[in-house]
């Protein structure tokens, strides 16, 4: 039988890519799930994956009110904590006060209301954001996080880094079961492809699609890991089912490319010829973000499934599949 099979389980941001993907994941293992949304484009996705996928609540909330997280956890055993103001390098450089402030406020309420109901377990999903700059690669979980990011994720970061520091403070105070996850790119069907908030496999895809330059700031050899969203939820499941404890887990892979063969392969892969503009800014996405998911193995046993190249022809062929 499921782990799932039966249980209450709350998808907090279940309106956005990795929550609706996880909602979906947790209704065919036979969980009974709810979901928030609030902005319009949330609640579309959340009325569209509720539509789709008759059983799943779609809870209208303002996670931002306390009222409001204590009203949707209630009578839940699991929560997943995965709301969140998040956007691309342009959109957090002009807006760190926004994204600190709300994500902060966001992880306060929802883990007052899970103390208040009496949930079972939750996972706060954090990010490989908290990770400071100029640091050893591949990231480890034990890496001190007191230096900052740079700016181009500073609000972000430092939002995900006060999330991780709540969660060990409420399990530490109140004996709260409280999982951390800290994903490193995720990419897939139902990515964000909003230019301004996505992410930088969808912009480059989008850039590819409509013609226009890619833009890859610093010198284009910085490496990045990414996972693909299937990988990331079944990474995400595990911490709940066995390690609800605040001690981070990196969600990724270890596989590892650069920016400049990330925007060759996917221009390969749609079959058209990318415009890459280098632009020599170190404090733009100038950094490595390399995942050693050693933990996750050893703890969770968990393999990524999906390799870069399957993965992002299974997003490409679901860009072109929506337009």
């Amino acid at each position: 039988m499921s782990f799932w099979k039966g249980k209450r389980v709350l998808v907090a941001g279940g309106g956005g890519f990795v929550g609706s993907n996880l909602a979906q994941s947790l209704l065919h293992e036979g969980a009974n799930v709810s979901i928030t949304a609030r902005d319009k484009g949330s609640r579309k996705l959340a009325q569209n994956i509720g539509g789709q996928l008759a059983g799943i609540k779609v809870i209208q909330a303002d996670l931002n009110e306390k009222k409001e997280c204590s009203s949707a956890v209630k009578d839940m055993d699991f929560v997943f904590c995965l709301a969140a103001i998040v956007g691309g390098a342009e959109f957090n450089i002009r807006h760190p006060a926004t994204v600190l402030s709300g994500n902060v406020k966001i992880t306060v309420n929802m883990l007052d209301a899970i103390k208040e109901s009496g949930v079972k377990r939750s996972v706060i999903v954090s990010s490989s954001n908290v990770y400071p700059a100029n640091i050893k690669h591949p990231l480890t979980e034990d890496i001190d996080l007191e230096g900052n990011s740079d700016p181009a994720r500073f609000g972000y970061a430092w939002s995900k880094k006060i999330a991780e520091l709540l969660a060990h403070s409420y399990s530490s105070e109140f004996g709260m079961k409280i999982g951390i996850a800290r994903p490193f790119g995720v990419y897939g069907p139902r990515s964000n492809f909003e230019y301004e908030s996505a992410g930088i496999i969808p912009r480059m895809i989008l850039n590819i699609a409509q013609g226009q330059p890619i833009k890859i700031f610093g010198n284009g050899q910085q490496k990045m890991s990414f996972v693909y969203v299937s990988d990331a939820v079944e990474c995400l499941k595990l911490i709940m089912q066995k390690h609800p404890k605040a001690d981070p887990i990196n969600v990724g892979s270890s596989e590892q490319i650069t920016l400049l063969e990330l925007a060759q392969l996917i221009s390969e892969l749609m079959g058209a010829k990318a415009i890459i503009n280098i632009v020599n800014n170190n404090y733009v996405e100038s950094q490595d973000r390399i995942c050693d998911n050693s933990k996750a193995k050893r703890l969770l046993g968990f393999e990524p499934k999906i390799r870069l190249k399957e993965g992002l022809q299974k997003t490409i062929d679901w860009y072109y599949g929506i337009r």
